[in-house]
């Protein structure tokens, strides 16, 4: 299976914070996820700008790591420099508005999601990978999201036959005359004794057997 192509947005609050990223991509490569950095594909002789129109356009996923300096660039002054954090966050924003929001994935990587989202993500869902003592959880979450390995519904079945409705019969008129007839056979023997066996059979049917007195003698006798 072809790995999913993931492109890791993210504003360079520190040298650590910008380690941390770093590794949190090796960590995804390592885990069969393509995650791609600016520190590893941009090229000396790329357009930032088409740089990142290019991996957000080509990628499978875009994953957008939140966190103070995040927010702060994106939400800049409209004087200030153009950075390009904030030229990511234009293309991003752009893809919501036309409907791509399924391929972007917000994760907090340091501070509170208040200080750290931008207003466009708000309201997303997001995982929280800042903490060390839960990232293992989060990033496993993350990572199902990601290869499309997340738990799925079972499949719908069947509705159990006793809430079905009561069928109503159709509706007949009367049987023709004699189609109701039946036919009976009676076989009598002695038994022996000082009963009869008698043998029924209906419509050439199973016989069905019993035993009876009978006074069978002549009432001349």
């Amino acid at each position: 299976m072809t790995p999913k192509r993931l492109f890791i947005s993210y504003a360079w609050e520190s040298e650590e914070y910008r380690l941390w990223v770093k590794q949190l991509a090796v960590r995804l490569r390592d885990d069969g996820v393509e995650s791609r950095l600016d520190d590893w594909h941009l090229r000396e002789t790329d357009i930032l700008a088409e740089f990142m129109s290019r991996e957000i356009r080509d990628a499978d996923w875009v994953l957008v790591l939140c966190s103070p300096a995040y927010q702060l660039k994106v939400q800049a002054a409209d004087g200030d420099r153009i950075s390009g954090v904030r030229w990511e966050a234009r293309l991003l924003t752009g893809r919501l508005l036309m409907g791509h929001e399924s391929k972007i994935l917000a994760a907090l990587g340091q501070g509170t999601w208040k200080e750290a989202a931008p207003d466009f993500l708000l309201g997303q869902v997001y995982c929280d990978l800042s903490d060390p003592a839960t990232f293992e959880a989060h990033y496993r979450t993350l990572l199902q999201q990601i290869t499309g390995t997340a738990e799925k519904a079972p499949p719908v079945g069947t509705l159990p036959a006793h809430l079905a409705p009561e069928l109503v019969k159709p509706l007949h008129g009367p049987a023709p005359a004699g189609s109701g007839d039946v036919e009976l056979r009676f076989k009598l023997r002695p038994d022996g004794g000082s009963g009869w066996g008698v043998e029924l059979r209906v419509d050439g049917g199973a016989p069905a057997a019993a035993r009876c007195e009978l006074d069978l003698a002549s009432p001349d006798s």
